[in-house]
């Protein structure tokens, strides 16, 4: 990453961005988790009623546990979307390569470097462009609170 000039309000700007980004991976983890257990539970059962070595038991458990995962995601989706209007809101703050970079980045949740290869810039110049947006943002959010 490029070294930063800090500036009020830009640490709460950065938190709230890569919060949103945490939230996502958590549950692309924990699709992935389902799936898992999907695919693994399900080798042993039987398509026939009366064969295969599928037991109620094991049916039991395996709805359980897939449950017990489902509702976890439906939690995180919760966060996910709050993190979202929030992230949101400070994005259509900015505009052009800015607007891009910190959209892609943070809500597509795309690396840098397939930023760069978007906007066509070095992936240097996206970090440089990022740590402008936040101070742009920062900005925004400061007068906010100066208007309250």
């Amino acid at each position: 990453m490029t070294t930063r000039v800090w500036v009020k309000g830009i640490d709460e700007v950065e938190k709230i961005f890569e919060s949103y980004r945490k939230a996502t991976r958590t549950l692309d983890r924990l699709a992935d988790e389902l799936n898992s257990i999907c695919i693994r539970e399900t080798q042993n059962f039987s398509p026939e009623p009366g064969g295969g070595s599928c037991e109620v038991p094991e049916l039991q458990r395996y709805v359980e546990h897939k449950d017990q995962i489902r509702q976890r995601m439906v939690q995180q989706l919760k966060k996910i979307a709050e993190k979202y209007d929030q992230a949101l809101d400070l994005v259509d703050k900015l505009e052009g390569h800015e607007y891009s970079v910190v959209k892609v980045y943070y809500i597509d949740g795309k690396t840098m470097r397939e930023v760069s290869a978007k906007i066509g810039c070095a992936e240097r110049h996206c970090w440089r462009i990022r740590d402008e947006a936040f101070r742009t943002i920062s900005k925004h959010v400061i007068e906010c609170h100066a208007n309250l």
